[in-house]
């Protein structure tokens, strides 16, 4: 997958990992302490969104082209 400018793709892979620490660091405590409920969640449900994200991410350069 060749990158049109790899310091930009850099530099939104390290925003997103402080994205995904962030929301990490805030949902963690309140999932472990039963604050946030996940029992009833579909997993199928989430098993697609994953997959659809991964699809999407694959194809964001051939999208951006």
């Amino acid at each position: 997958m060749p990158l049109d400018n790899p310091f930009r793709e850099y530099k939104n892979l390290v925003d997103e990992s402080k994205q995904l620490e962030l929301l990490r660091d805030a949902l963690l405590p309140k999932l472990m302490s039963g604050e946030i409920d996940v029992s009833q969640i579909d997993i199928t449900q989430l098993n697609n969104h994953l997959w659809f994200m991964k699809i999407t991410y694959n194809l964001r350069p051939i999208l951006a082209a």
